[in-house]
Formats: structure tokens, C-alpha cells, sequence
């Protein structure tokens, strides 16, 4: 959308506004206190404009930063979500401290400031949509934020993964019964295989997208390729240069869509 013609649209006069503003609603970002308390405003539900632009919004990105004084609170974001019945996708950056430092990212930690989600926010999440499509980068040193979030929500079937990789999940935290249809992943660190099978355990037969923006280890493709080569009909990789990625590829035979970022890519994969 070209935002900057519709909010001067929407200033033209009262029937281009409620228009204007419909399509701006459909994706809103909130980085800011001040951004939610405008957006709350306008979202309240107390006037039929404002239930309608409430309902208008599907896409929500969330920026949460605990080092932030005036930055997006974690309560915030949570009854940001819960405004907007039709929410079908989520954005969320998690910021906090102290930070791991990871290959091709290093940031000073911040002295005694976490950011987990704690149980108000869940339960508000809870009570909001149910969102099919999630992309979360995670910063923060909260390794159990990604199992609280699938707890949270069911429904998801797509999703997006980046910043530090999630743990194994404890004992105590629910089986991942999600059956995805398309998984991203943009980890500086790949993750273990255990992980991702942990992630997938449910998504054998459903999973038709995989994405990996970055090299992955070689038993993690394996394992990847392997586990949904029956399933998959579009991959990415970064590469596909040795005999033995090539092979892992050439297993998905049900294929309609490949992308490889490196030029150096095996005759045989082309072919």
C-alpha cells in the first residue's frame, strides 16, 4: 500500500477518509507507548467508526523493548492484540537482556532487564483472535517465549522464525500439536535438529513451505528434507553447492517452487 497517498486521501474530505483509513488499518505497526495510545483511541470500540476500524485490521507488527523507557509495554501489546477480532497475522520483535551474543550479532547486555512474557500477558493473549500466521524475533534472553506463544495460539499454521534460536522445551510445556503449512527460519545460529523436531512433531504430512534464510548445519537439512520431502512443494536455501545438499534436495520430488540464492548450484539439482 502507498501509505503516504492514503493518509493524504484521507484528509480530502469525509467520504475519501472512512476509506482511506480502512486500508491504513488493515496493517498497523506499534513501536511506541504514544503509537498504542493513538491507536487505542481510534480503535475503541465506542463509536461505529472506530469498530470499524478495528475490524479492519489484519496485520499487526509489534515491537517490544524492555530497554525502551517509552517503548511498547508487554500489557500493551497484549490488549493491542485483543482489539482487533480479525487479526490473522502477527509481527513480534522481543527485545531484553542481558543479550546472547551470537554469531554476527553483539550488543552490550543490559544489566538485571529480562523480558519473558509473563502470565498477564498470555491470558490477555489468550483472550484475543485466534492468529494464523506469526513471525517472531526474538532478542530477549527468553528461550521459552516461542512454546508460551504456540501455547497461546492453535490456530497458527505459518511461521516465521528469527533472532536467537529457542531451547529445547521443558518437560513441563505442552507437546507442539500445531500442523504447519510453512515454516521460515533466519537464525544467525542454526538451531539443533532436536529443536525442530520438537517444532514439527505434528507437521509431517502438512508442512508444504520451508524457507531457510541461512546456511543450515548439515544434519539439520537432512533431518528438514528428509522428515518432509513428501510433503514439500516450495524450498529455499541459501545454497546448494555440495553433492550431498544436492541429494537432500533432490528427495523433495513433489517440487514447484525452488529459490537458491548462491549462483554455484549442482547441473543435477537444475536439471
Amino acid at each position: 500500500l502507498d501509505t503516504r497517498l492514503l493518509k493524504a486521501s484521507s484528509l480530502v474530505c469525509r467520504d475519501w477518509s472512512i476509506v482511506a483509513q480502512k486500508l491504513l488499518f488493515r496493517h498497523v505497526s506499534l513501536r511506541t507507548d504514544a503509537g498504542f495510545a493513538s491507536f487505542q483511541a481510534a480503535v475503541n470500540r465506542s463509536t461505529p467508526r472506530s469498530r470499524t476500524l478495528a475490524d479492519c485490521v489484519m496485520r499487526l507488527d509489534c515491537v517490544v523493548d524492555a530497554k525502551q523507557p517509552q517503548g511498547l509495554t508487554q500489557a500493551a501489546f497484549a490488549k493491542a492484540v485483543t482489539m482487533c477480532p480479525n487479526l490473522a497475522e502477527l509481527s513480534l520483535t522481543l527485545y531484553g537482556g542481558p543479550m546472547p551474543t551470537v554469531e554476527g550479532f553483539a550488543e552490550e547486555p543490559t544489566k538485571g532487564v529480562s523480558t519473558p512474557l509473563n502470565e498477564e500477558t498470555t491470558s490477555l493473549l489468550r483472550a484475543g483472535p485466534q492468529i494464523r500466521s506469526l513471525r517472531f524475533d526474538n532478542w530477549s534472553g527468553d528461550h521459552s517465549a516461542l512454546w508460551q506463544l504456540l501455547d497461546v495460539w492453535p490456530s497458527l499454521t505459518s511461521l516465521s522464525l528469527g533472532g536467537v534460536h529457542p531451547s529445547l522445551p521443558s518437560p513441563s510445556q505442552h507437546a507442539v500439536r500445531h500442523a504447519f503449512t510453512s515454516i521460515k527460519l533466519n537464525f544467525p545460529t542454526p538451531p539443533s535438529a532436536d529443536v525442530m523436531k520438537a517444532l514439527l512433531h505434528s507437521s509431517a504430512h502438512s508442512l508444504t513451505a520451508l524457507d531457510l534464510q541461512r546456511e543450515p548445519s548439515p544434519e539439520l537439512l537432512q533431518y528438514l528434507l528428509t522428515t518432509h520431502a513428501s510433503s514439500l512443494t516450495s524450498l529455499a536455501l541459501p545454497s546448494c553447492a555440495s553433492p550431498d545438499r544436492a541429494a537432500a534436495v533432490l528427495q523433495c520430488v513433489g517440487l514447484q517452487a525452488l529459490r537458491i540464492d548462491s549462483p554455484g548450484t549442482l547441473p543435477s539439482v537444475l536439471r
